[in-house]
């Protein structure tokens, strides 16, 4: 372990995000939330790069890291650093920005063990942190990009048309477009230092706005900003704001923090999420299904959907309810407990 002054505390507060009206509802009434929405409290190593942080957030939330995820700057947060600019963006690459070539192998390089959940997980959030992934140095990073920028390359953006309505499709370079013959499109001719910020996603299929991973919380906070969102890339697209905050935590848990060199939960709202229920939507739907009324069921779907009745559940996670027994059969393969964590056990 390393030396006490070779490292400090931070505090994280990590919190759903994209949740409705009603399903702010149904967290509340049935999710055992108390605030805004389902949030866990940490304090953490200060040292503990992104790609760690990750794990210990999968942890405390009841995810089991089957799917790929990254870390995002909130639309305040890169509008302010790079003032939507295309080219700056690119100056950044390597620097804040990943590699937006960069392969799942290489997102998911820390996953390969042979150990439990539980034994793997807590050592890759437990410190020294070693980084080992791949297409994240400079180098790597400003050669994908460098074949934009150095010719200030021509693409052309794709704009087609559903009904009376126009969306971006994608951004590609001119040489390679090819006319659409199922539909409607209209295209736009532009150059790489003129693009938006919609048009610089659709180019790079959004994979241009993850964060470098092996950046420590402290450096990045220090450098850049002191929020960031998560996203875990599952089916479900759950997605999390992450604000860091120096404020005094409990002693207690401050001072496991820098004895073991792993985070502690310092206070958790809300029981756990299940993987692959569907994301918020679904996980609304699978709380009525355990502990919801016919009213809590109406109410939730809206006034044009009648309630529900036993015999209409189906176990499909998405768009309808699941009797409680086949909720549960369901929720235990992914290892959810009803029991809201226990911050007596440290992560």
């Amino acid at each position: 372990m390393k030396e006490r002054n070779e490292f400090s505390w931070t505090r994280v507060k990590v919190s759903l995000m994209n949740v409705n009206t009603r399903e702010k509802l149904i967290l509340k009434r049935l999710g055992g939330v108390t605030g805004q929405t389902v949030s866990r409290e940490l304090v953490i190593p200060d040292d503990m790069p992104l790609w760690a942080l990750h794990y210990a957030i999968t942890a405390s939330f009841g995810l089991l890291n089957n799917h790929t995820h990254c870390f995002e700057l909130t639309e305040k947060d890169y509008e302010k650093i790079t003032g939507d600019s295309s080219v700056k963006w690119a100056g950044l690459a390597g620097v804040l920005f990943r590699n937006p070539y960069m392969s799942d192998a290489s997102r998911r390089w820390a996953d390969s063990s042979s150990d439990s959940l539980q034994s793997w997980r807590r050592k890759k959030y437990t410190g020294a942190y070693k980084y080992h992934g791949k297409e994240e140095d400079a180098a790597s990073c400003r050669k994908a990009v460098s074949s934009f920028t150095e010719d200030d390359s021509q693409l052309v953006a794709v704009y087609r048309t559903s009904g009376t309505r126009e969306t971006l499709s994608y951004v590609c370079r001119l040489e390679n477009y090819k006319p659409y013959s199922g539909g409607k499109e209209r295209t736009e001719t532009l150059r790489f230092s003129t693009l938006s910020v919609q048009q610089l996603g659709a180019l790079f299929e959004d994979r241009c706005f993850e964060l470098i991973e092996k950046t420590s919380v402290k450096d990045f906070t220090s450098k850049w900003a002191n929020r960031i969102v998560y996203k875990y890339r599952s089916s479900d697209s759950w997605t999390f704001l992450l604000e860091f905050t120096s404020d005094e935590p409990p002693k207690e848990a401050r001072v496991k923090c820098l004895e073991t060199h792993r985070p502690v939960m310092i206070t958790s709202d809300g029981l756990n999420l299940v993987e692959d229920i569907g994301g918020v939507h679904g996980y609304c739907q699978f709380l009525l299904s355990l502990y919801g009324s016919e009213k809590d069921k109406y109410d939730f779907e809206g006034v044009k959907c009648p309630p529900a009745t036993s015999d209409e559940f189906r176990d499909d996670g998405y768009g309808n309810f699941m009797c409680r027994a086949d909720a549960l059969a369901f929720a235990e393969k992914k290892m959810w407990s009803e029991k809201l964590p226990d911050l007596s056990k440290r992560l």
